[in-house]
């Protein structure tokens, strides 16, 4: 299983950055992503500003891709419950 947030383009392709890469997760008040940071070597983060999602921008997940391949989501930038 890998922990990571997943980032889905407007054209469904996707990637997923793990766990080890991430440093700070903000979320809102609505339950939301608004920001992240990452970053791979020494004291380089790169901050990443998420909009909610409206269909024609990234979608942001964070959560778990399990060993079937699925990605279980906890938080993201769109209302998953």
């Amino acid at each position: 299983m890998i922990k990571g947030i997943k980032t889905t383009l407007p054209d469904n392709s996707s990637s997923i950055l793990a766990f080890p890469h991430i440093f700070e997760v903000k979320v809102s008040a609505a339950g939301l992503i608004t920001e992240f940071s990452y970053g791979s070597h020494g004291n380089t983060h790169e901050v990443v500003t998420v909009a909610e999602y409206n269909g024609t921008n990234n979608k942001y997940e964070l959560g778990v891709l399990t060993d079937g391949y699925t990605f279980n989501t906890y938080v993201a930038n769109y209302k998953t419950r």
